[in-house]
């Protein structure tokens, strides 16, 4: 028997030293949410809001965080063991970019060609 493959959405915001995400379930309700902040540090600090209440339920933590990748990867690590059973559970990735100049001004599916018109 098939099982059914989850749909979730990861929503990535990531700043000079800091990653703020939401992961959202297929009815596009926050399931998790949390963020690094002073990413470059050893100091970092990791916020993680639960999924059964995200104003209120933290779990905080303090890392060695040199870059975005191992923000990432530390990220994907608790959502593992909390929110999702596998990678593949996440359907889609969005990220924010606020270099959409005049060209892009709305929600858009980054191709090559609004790569290089970002890049330009």
């Amino acid at each position: 028997m098939e099982t059914k493959r989850l749909k979730m959405i990861l929503v990535l915001n990531c700043g000079s030293s800091t990653l703020k995400y939401t992961l959202f379930d297929e009815n596009l309700k926050a399931i998790s949410s949390g963020n690094v902040d002073k990413i470059g540090s050893q100091d970092a600090c990791i916020k993680i809001l639960d999924s059964d209440n995200l104003e209120n339920n933290e779990l905080k933590d303090i890392h060695n965080i040199p870059d975005h990748e191992t923000a990432i990867k530390i990220v994907l690590d608790n959502l593992l063991k909390n929110a999702i059973k596998e990678k593949e559970d996440i359907f889609a990735v969005g990220h924010r970019v606020v270099h959409g100049g005049e060209n892009f001004t709305s929600a858009t599916i980054v191709d090559e060609k609004v790569k290089q018109e970002i890049k330009r």
